[in-house]
């Protein structure tokens, strides 16, 4: 009799619990039933059944989980401390368990980092939501950069832009321009010293991560062969020997352009007695230049270069430095004279 009370009950349940618990759920009541052996015993029982039977239907016909009384805060606590229990009981779980937590929480940060700083981050403009891109696109996969022609037909003929500028600051880094002019837009817009900021930033990233030794050897038979050659045999001397500064005197700035082209790490540094070209060298790649009057004596020359530049703080004792220009000096010849010294 019992039996069929027990089926009948759990009949009673929604299909989804029935059909998922429903053996459990008759092994429990008889184990449960059978070790209560007093009436009031067995009462308070089949009044718990009832109390479960009823939750379970009342959260089928509301459509609802039945509501747990225990505050969310209470039970993170109770879970915590019991963890925190567990920890110190079990050191040798505890100590692999946390380090592994900080590797996962630092690497989570350090990605974040990183995908903040190029995907999320916007742009360090005023309004970098209305910033966009042009570029020319023959099919689906290939783009590439317009060509200075076309940017000037966009800029003359575009109605639907506020302003345009163009940049090409990696490509001619890499071309070897000795000096970059900022027009249009990028020099008269609303943001000049950024835009230069930005420029800076662009040509040290590029000229890092590229070596700008570059082997420009001599043309043969040309009438500046010799002079080419000494300037040549003075960047491979400063590669070698990791030399602090290539110190030219010229008088037309050709020694210095040479010098230039080479991209050596030294610094260049460039006297002479020409007034009119120290503007000019002035742009050149890598080149100071100074005034300075020209000496008879090549060695008074080279003492008085290392004086000044040791005055100034751009090298010190010690130093491996190299001269290259002509002797006599007073004759403003082609470059016939490379000498490498320490300061």
């Amino acid at each position: 009799m019992t039996e069929l009370i027990f089926r009948a009950a759990v009949r009673l349940y929604p299909s989804r619990i029935r059909l998922r618990f429903g053996a459990e759920m008759l092994l429990y009541m008889r184990t449960g039933y059978g070790r209560r052996e007093r009436l009031r015993a067995r009462i308070a029982y089949w009044r718990a059944f009832a109390a479960d039977l009823g939750r379970a239907l009342r959260a089928t016909w509301t459509d609802q989980p039945p509501r747990s009384t225990e505050l969310p805060m209470l039970s993170f606590t109770r879970d915590f401390l019991r963890w925190t229990r567990d920890l110190v009981r079990n050191p040798g779980f505890a100590i692999p368990a946390i380090f592994t937590l900080a590797i996962g929480i630092g690497s989570s940060a350090a990605v974040f980092a990183l995908l903040n700083g190029i995907v999320l981050a916007p742009l360090p403009y005023s309004e970098p939501d209305r910033l966009v891109r042009i570029f020319e696109q023959n099919s689906p996969t290939n783009r590439f950069n317009i060509s200075a022609v076309d940017y000037l037909a966009i800029e003359e003929m575009q109605r639907a832009f506020e302003s345009v500028a163009a940049y090409t600051v990696g490509n001619a880094v890499l071309d070897g321009a000795d000096a970059l002019m900022l027009s249009g837009e990028t020099s008269v817009g609303k943001y000049p010293v950024g835009v230069v900021n930005s420029m800076q930033k662009i040509i040290d990233a590029t000229e890092k991560g590229y070596n700008y030794f570059r082997n420009n050897p001599p043309r043969e038979f040309s009438r500046t062969f010799l002079a080419d050659s000494m300037c040549s045999a003075a960047c491979s001397l400063a590669e070698q020997t990791h030399a602090k500064a290539i110190i030219t005197f010229t008088h037309s700035g050709y020694t210095a352009f040479r010098i230039a082209s080479h991209r050596p790490d030294a610094a260049i540094f460039a006297f002479t007695d020409n007034e009119r070209i120290i503007p000019k060298l002035s742009l050149v790649w890598g080149v100071r230049a100074y005034f300075s009057e020209v000496h008879t004596n090549i060695d008074d020359y080279i003492k008085f270069s290392i004086e000044r530049l040791k005055d100034m703080g751009l090298i010190t004792e010690e130093d491996v430095v190299i001269h290259i220009g002509s002797t006599p000096a007073s004759d403003r010849g082609r470059t016939n004279m490379v000498k490498l010294s320490y300061v």
